[in-house]
């Protein structure tokens, strides 16, 4: 048995507790529901309980009260074992809960059930996924790129040598197509992944604002002789700036040093 499908199988067995318990069949004419998925949070609470920061940043302590209560006395079982040794020595547990996760969007009909009764029978579809994403990546990156915001133009010179006047109040910046105003558009100037404020600052903004259109972002500045700023538009994770659609502006960085008076 393979350990994907291993640990699909100590689920089922750790799983008949009270929070993962599910009807035996769905309603005839089901009302609409946000709720989370009882499977999908059992499988959260099992890499959580195996140590995977990512499932360890809660902030509700009565959820995770909760989670401890139901639980804690399962932290030796056997999916929590083989969680933690996918997570921490294969390094695999996103793979693994993408494919419990797809598995169980596949599994919710009768015949989608009989079809694939257990994950091992449906891991052939994820095999094949990733076979196929080699020849499929290119196109799917350049529909994706197609699909985001650009930026056309920018009001002050931008780059290495660029310099600005300190009397300039303002920045321009033109989108080619409407974009969303987010908190997190106008950011410090991110390397490898971390603001670098202490390195080059930003300028001191006071205030930004996007046009009606959703095209032109104006950014209000305070700049002082003599120095050096960078910023840029959005996160490198994607938060900032997006289209109607949700698609973000690449994180765009906007350099530049002021003159002398």
């Amino acid at each position: 048995m393979n350990a994907t499908a291993a640990l699909t199988a100590a689920l089922l067995t750790l799983g008949a507790g009270p929070l993962a318990a599910q009807p035996a069949t769905p309603p005839v004419a089901p009302a609409p529901r946000i709720a989370a998925d009882p499977r999908i949070e059992l499988l959260a609470i099992v890499f959580r309980l195996a140590g995977a920061s990512e499932f360890s940043q809660n902030q509700y302590a009565e959820y995770d009260a909760d989670v401890v209560r139901q639980f804690g006395a399962f932290r030796g079982h056997e999916a929590v074992t083989l969680a933690r040794d996918l997570h921490d020595k294969r390094d695999v547990g996103s793979l693994v809960r993408a494919a419990v996760g797809r598995f169980l969007a596949a599994h919710g009909t009768p015949e989608e059930q009989r079809t694939y009764p257990t994950l091992a029978a449906f891991m052939p579809r994820v095999v094949a996924y990733y076979d196929s994403l080699p020849e499929r990546v290119p196109e799917l990156k350049r529909r994706y790129d197609a699909a985001r915001p650009h930026v056309v133009s920018v009001s002050v010179p931008n780059g290495e040598g660029a310099v600005v006047a300190p009397g300039v109040r303002e920045v321009v910046v033109r989108f080619d197509r409407p974009v969303r105003d987010h908190r997190f558009g106008v950011v410090p100037l991110f390397v490898g992944g971390r603001p670098a404020s202490s390195e080059v600052p930003p300028p001191p903004v006071t205030g930004h604002a996007l046009d009606s259109a959703g095209t032109t972002l104006r950014i209000a500045v305070a700049l002082a002789p003599g120095r050096a700023y960078a910023f840029q538009l959005n996160t490198p994770n994607g938060f900032g700036f997006r289209t109607p659609e949700g698609v973000p502006l690449a994180a765009y960085p906007i350099r530049f040093r002021t003159g002398r008076e």
